[in-house]
């Protein structure tokens, strides 16, 4: 029986996730000395997602970040995991919307986003799950039969943006995490 405490988590579990960069150039500003002319001249942004990117004693880690060393070891860059900065997903997508030469990863695919980006990869697959307690006795057989619970997602994220496209009540999407 559903109560009003009943709460379902969407997390991220297994999937297709890219690195996504914004090239955007303001060409009322651009000149030949402030475009990117390497991947040492971009500004690289993620955020805290265990097992792919997360901190230890100070220290950025994770199967994302060892991936993207190994494409700048590969272009001969100068960069480290030091000159990525881990930030709230909502800050680093609105970066990465609004200022030019962002990179952010991983980020999950849609077709809203391949519009707006370019894409380097996918470098690992993921699908969108529902998590509840089980002893809450919540049955998801379809995405509709979720639409009477409070969701949790990560704010501007996939998950949160497909409940918001399949129709589910944003009063009932929690934001907080």
């Amino acid at each position: 029986m559903k109560g009003p405490r009943q709460h379902i988590a969407i997390f991220i579990l297994a999937g297709l996730a890219f690195f996504s960069v914004n090239l955007r150039i303001d060409t009322a500003f651009a000149t030949a000395d402030n475009l990117p002319q390497t991947a040492d001249d971009l500004i690289y942004l993620t955020e805290n997602f265990p097992p792919h990117n997360f901190v230890i004693n100070g220290k950025l880690n994770g199967a994302s970040i060892d991936i993207l060393e190994l494409i700048w070891k590969k272009l001969g860059c100068k960069k480290t995991r030091d000159d990525i900065s881990l930030v709230p997903w909502a800050r680093a997508i609105k970066r990465l919307e609004n200022e030019p030469n962002i990179v952010l990863f991983g980020m999950g695919f849609s077709l809203e986003r391949i519009k707006k980006f370019q894409w380097v990869g996918p470098y690992y697959h993921h699908s969108l799950s529902f998590i509840a307690d089980k002893k809450d006795g919540i049955k998801i057989h379809h995405i509709d039969d979720a639409k009477s619970f409070q969701i949790g997602v990560v704010q501007s994220d996939i998950g949160n943006q497909i409940l918001l496209k399949k129709g589910f009540d944003p009063s009932l999407i929690d934001l907080s995490s």
